[in-house]
This record gives C-alpha cells, structure tokens and sequence, in this order.
C-alpha cells in the first residue's frame, strides 16, 4: 500500500467532500518497537485490538458514502512505513483493510508531516484528494479520533481546522478514540467532563461529539 504520492487519479469530474475524518495514529497504542517487540495480533492487548477493530468498522460505515474520505495520518516515517508494511505490524495490515473498503478515499500520510503546526499536512490532503478525484473547501466538516484523546487527537484537530482555514468546528469522535496513553497527557480520573471542559477551553476549533 503506497501512501503519500498520488497514484490512485480519477479523470472524472471532481467530487466534492462533504467530510473528512482524521485517523489519528492509528496503532499508536499498540506498536511496542520501542521494546523490540513487532506488534502482531498475539501481542496486542484486547483492548488495543478492539480500537484497531473500531476503525475498520468506521470504514463499513463509510462504504457507501462517497462524498467523504478518511485521512490516516500515522504515527511512522515514510521509511519506517515501508519497513513495517514488510513485517506485517497489525496496524498497517488494519489500514490495508480500510484500503479494501474505501479504496481511493483513504489518504495516508507518514509522520514526515507535521500535524501539529504549520498548514503542509493540510496542503498535500488536499493535493492527494483532488489527484484522486475529491475537492474540498473551508465549508467542509471534519471529524477527528485514533491515539489518544488528551493528546495527539486533540492537537492535531485544532492545527488541522485551524490551518485548513475551516468554517466548522472539527468533531472530536471519543467512541473511537484510545482514552489513556502511558507515558502521555491522559484523560483525568475525576471525569470525562472535566477532561471536555479543559479541552473546550484550550482550543477554540473543536468540538465534542454529543
């Protein structure tokens, strides 16, 4: 599975997107190479498994929805993408299988992109998309969930809307999201909505799923 060239043109009239949902790391909780360890599915916590699982089924849900593509920006350089593709990391095999579904409306970017600051992510999403056929502009929504809430998803949502110039807050989707990261900023043990309320109050371009 390529990622980041645009291989995958459409030579039809373009076909404007009426949402983007931004994957977020996916795997990111279950990729153990800083203990030397590949992540194969007999290595990967239920839990983890269960979220990688989730994704799929968002893709399902999108099947048939062709006016919106989802957009994984992973946790991988472009060389370690490579690499892991060959050793079959589970979270590359689960975006293999969103490519099954979705086909051309899946974007995959390394983490050569910056999804924190700076608009380049956002430029080459829209580069891709319109290579392959999708068009996009500041009217469009946005959703945003992976790896984790507290952290990665959070930022890269504000960045992204904020880059992207987007009219319309970006969705924050928790149901599809890893909650707890070790090492990582965490949700807070008094409460989801406390964790909402300071989210809401550091970034003003996102929004929670209700």
């Amino acid at each position: 599975m390529s990622t980041e060239t645009p291989n995958m043109e459409r030579k039809e009239n373009p076909i404007k997107i009426s949402k983007i949902h931004f994957l977020v790391h996916p795997g990111f909780s279950s990729d153990y190479r800083t203990d030397d360890a590949l992540s194969s599915a007999k290595d990967v916590p239920e839990e983890n498994n269960k979220l990688l699982n989730r994704y799929i089924g968002q893709a399902e849900n999108l099947k048939e929805k062709e006016d919106e593509i989802m957009v994984a920006l992973t946790h991988a350089s472009k060389s370690e993408l490579k690499k892991d593709s060959k050793e079959n990391f589970l979270y590359f095999k689960k975006l293999e299988e969103i490519r099954d579904i979705l086909g051309r409306r899946l974007i995959v970017l390394s983490d050569n992109f910056d999804i924190f600051e700076g608009e380049e992510t956002m430029l080459a999403v829209k580069k891709l998309a319109k290579a392959r056929g999708y068009v996009f502009d500041e009217n469009v929504l946005s959703e945003a969930y992976g790896e984790a809430l507290g952290a990665c998803v959070d930022e890269a949502a504000q960045n992204l809307n904020l880059t992207g110039n987007l009219k319309h807050k970006t969705k924050i989707r928790p149901e599809l999201s890893d909650t707890n990261v070790s090492g990582g900023h965490i949700v807070p043990s008094k409460g989801f909505e406390i964790y909402k309320q300071q989210t809401l109050k550091a970034n003003d371009r996102i929004e929670f799923d209700e």
